[in-house]
């Protein structure tokens, strides 16, 4: 009688078991799914952006820069947005390859947005400083200065709104565009913000220090 108890305590803990593993591995793939439906989305917006931006700069003023300004603007929010959750996701399932591929996937539209940035604050003299933060995604030995330095760039960007520009870029993904943005300014650690395209401030900046370089 205690042997039955036993085995059938033990076949049921084992179903629970794999029945948990079982539900896990959906939620993965369910978050996945939904972070890669939601980029689709921002990539067919950032394409809409970014055409516009083309065509202000070729059709003789027709377009003008306030718009394509405020469209640029528009998409910084919404790919913000989307970069929380992403964050969320992976506290959960950190490591998990198809996350990581939509993580490179988010990476690169940032990186898209800070060249349409630059181009427009160059090419309509948009009021703005663009702070391009590159982090560490697998360096555990920076997570604390990280999330320190996370939080100073959220207060800069909460006080001064849209005269300052947030481009977080992870720094070791294996992205070549994003290294060749790194050897270009010589950004050789995380935590590091490049400020628009003139000067690198390495290492971890407190508030005055941010402040002090932007125009807000």
């Amino acid at each position: 009688m205690q042997s039955d108890i036993l085995w059938k305590a033990a076949i049921l803990t084992a179903i629970v078991f794999v029945a948990g593993i079982g539900m896990g591995a959906w939620l993965d793939v369910s978050r996945v799914g939904s972070v890669q439906g939601r980029l689709t989305d921002i990539d067919l917006q950032w394409n809409d952006v970014r055409l516009q931006s083309l065509y202000s700069g070729s059709s003789n003023g027709s377009v003008s820069c306030e718009a394509a300004i405020r469209a640029n603007l528009d998409f910084n929010d919404k790919i913000y947005a989307e970069g929380q959750t992403i964050e969320r996701y992976e506290e959960i399932n950190r490591f998990d390859p198809d996350l990581i591929q939509q993580k490179k996937r988010y990476a690169l539209l940032q990186f898209q947005f800070w060249l349409n940035s630059m181009d427009l604050k160059k090419r309509c003299a948009a009021n703005y400083t663009v702070l391009t933060y590159f982090y560490s995604y697998y360096n555990k030995s920076v997570e604390m200065d990280q999330k320190l330095q996370s939080a100073v760039l959220l207060d800069v960007k909460n006080k001064c709104g849209n005269s300052v520009l947030l481009v977080p870029l992870p720094s070791d993904l294996d992205l070549t565009s994003i290294d060749l943005l790194k050897g270009t300014y010589g950004v050789s650690s995380a935590p590091s913000i490049l400020v628009d395209d003139s000067k690198v401030l390495s290492g971890l900046q407190g508030l005055p220090q941010v402040e002090a370089a932007v125009k807000c």
